[in-house]
């Protein structure tokens, strides 16, 4: 005997062409996450910086008495301009493995344009160390693109053994001849300023030397 579906029950042919129905949905949200971590920016160091020692580069850098940094500026999956706003409260930077605080960063913030990655000097300016030293430091820092369209954060960070004379207010172009350059200026320097010993004198008495009549007197003796 088969028994009519009464008016709250639902087919099984239904069920099963729900579920068949709701299977791309599914997928179609699934793909929204993985596009949006195709969307970032990376700012990682290079190894490069260089100090200024003066207000000379004031006027091209926007800092004075501090330091040029190069960067690793990668902005992923993103096109147009990229606006970068670093947050210096928050900006660590080590000196000799010191910390030292009241870092500004210029330009900030940074505009880019989004695409490939590419290299970018940072100023930044603080307690500076009139010596060659090595400076490392990190900091966080956002960013928007497409006018907001996206928007995200990140942490810049950055490293370099050497901090040389920077060349016309730019990174040097050759950072390892520079770095040996200041090296052997400080190594002149400090051997200019070390005291000289005195030459070592012996302690014994220098004999006095034979007079002619002595010698006169040794040649006339008989020979034994």
């Amino acid at each position: 005997m088969n028994s009519q579906p009464t008016g709250g029950q639902v087919k099984r042919r239904t069920v099963v062409k729900g579920a068949a129905w709701s299977v791309p949905a599914i997928a179609v949200m699934g793909a929204t996450p993985a596009f949006a971590s195709s969307l970032n920016v990376t700012i990682t160091t290079t190894g490069t910086a260089c100090k200024l020692p003066g207000a000379s580069c004031k006027t091209q850098t926007g800092v004075t008495k501090g330091y040029l940094i190069g960067v690793k500026l990668c902005a992923t999956g993103l096109t147009g301009n990229v606006v970068i706003t670093f947050d210096q409260t928050l900006l660590e930077v080590k000196l000799n493995g010191v910390v030292s605080t009241g870092w500004t960063i210029n330009p900030n913030p940074l505009t880019v344009t989004g695409g490939a990655c590419r290299t970018v000097t940072l100023a930044i300016q603080g307690e500076p160390n009139s010596q060659n030293v090595s400076i490392s430091g990190k900091g966080p820092f956002k960013w928007s693109a497409q006018n907001g369209a996206y928007t995200g954060t990140g942490e810049m960070t950055f490293a370099a053994p050497s901090t040389p004379p920077c060349d016309d207010c730019k990174l040097p172009a050759n950072m390892a001849l520079a770095a040996k350059t200041a090296e052997a200026e400080v190594l002149a320097d400090d051997s200019a300023i070390q005291p000289t010993e005195p030459e070592a004198t012996s302690s014994q008495p220098a004999e006095p030397e034979a007079t002619s009549s002595q010698l006169a007197e040794a040649e006339a003796q008989p020979e034994l």
